[in-house]
């Protein structure tokens, strides 16, 4: 249950800075340890002060205070001034697992910049909402902005400030620290994670409500973890595909057979033998077993399909991904 820090300072949400200060300092004096003989009863109450009165005085901290308070999306009415603020949904993750970043600010906001790193992976577009705020200016617009994104590298990793301009005013986030542990590989479970993950691109069309019917194509991409020694076996695996296509198509043309039974031919000769370098190595296949993956099912459920959209049908990754998938 969140505090309520006003009436632990005896004031009213529309109190000032000054109002704030002066009662911090009379009830600060009253219930301080040294002035009430080590009184566990004043200690607490002395505590209490000292943290509501750190709060309040800190615009950031005071914001985030607000959005605590105020979840039915109707804040006290008080002067606000417009204010930018970065939290992490959660401080430790699992390198490659999705976590989510949002952003909020009050007021106009205009060329917004997150934040780049190296060690982040961008997921999806971010997903906006807007909300108004009542304050003794009247009703304002909030905006937040969500992210999710995957960490790259493991260790403890700062996320830099995000920029934006708000009513014509530059202002920054304060920087974002995050906690990565390890993860296992997914295709081969004794082994740890490393720098080169699967990734598997997935999409979703949605009808716009309006009259002209646009339909909208929402992205995503997941980052499936991957250890290298799963890696150097997905790129044989791979070469050995494409090699004994090719080596099925050139016979054919230098036999006189149907090019297409050549091509599928060498199709499945290099089918079967990465599939049964696989099975010698324990390694499970990317094009059928990510589908397995319970995250991957998560985003099915919801309406996404393998691949980036349906334009431009035969390089559409959803159809590349559906043929070889057919030799695992």
């Amino acid at each position: 249950m969140n505090k309520d820090y006003y009436k632990i300072l005896g004031l009213n949400p529309n109190a000032t800075f000054n109002d704030i200060r002066k009662s911090y300092h009379r009830l600060a004096k009253l219930y301080h340890p040294d002035s009430n003989g080590g009184n566990l009863d004043a200690a607490e109450v002395f505590k209490e002060v000292n943290e509501a009165y750190h709060t309040l005085s800190d615009e950031i901290k005071k914001m985030e205070y607000y959005l605590r308070q105020n979840s039915g999306f109707i804040f006290h009415k008080v002067d606000f001034q417009p204010y930018f603020i970065a939290s992490l949904e959660t401080e430790t993750v699992k390198m490659n697992d999705e976590f989510e970043i949002t952003y909020r600010y009050l007021g106009e906001g205009r060329v917004f910049k997150k934040p780049v790193s190296s060690a982040l992976f961008y997921n999806s577009s971010p997903v906006v909402n807007h909300r108004m705020v009542h304050t003794v200016n009247g009703e304002i617009k909030e905006t937040s902005m969500t992210y999710t994104v995957s960490a790259l590298t493991t260790g403890t990793i700062t996320i830099p400030a995000a920029s934006i301009y708000i009513n014509h005013k530059f202002m920054q986030s304060l920087p974002l620290t995050l906690t990565v542990t390890p993860n296992n590989c997914y295709f081969k479970p004794a082994e740890d994670s490393a720098n080169n993950p699967y990734i598997l691109y997935l999409h979703k069309e949605q009808q716009g409500k309006t009259v002209y019917r646009r339909t909208y194509i929402y992205r995503h991409a997941i980052l499936i973890p991957r250890s290298n020694y799963a890696y150097y076996y997905h790129q044989v695996g791979s070469t050995l595909k494409i090699t004994f296509t090719v080596l099925g198509f050139l016979y054919s043309l230098g036999a006189g057979y149907s090019v297409i039974s050549g091509f599928l031919l060498g199709s499945l000769c290099g089918g079967i033998l990465s599939h049964s370098m696989y099975r010698l190595t324990g390694v499970h296949s990317r094009f059928y077993y990510v589908l397995q993956n319970n995250v991957v099912k998560d985003y099915i459920e919801e309406g996404y399909k393998p691949g980036r959209e349906i334009s431009y049908w035969i390089f559409d990754d959803k159809y590349f991904y559906q043929f070889l998938s057919l030799f695992r």
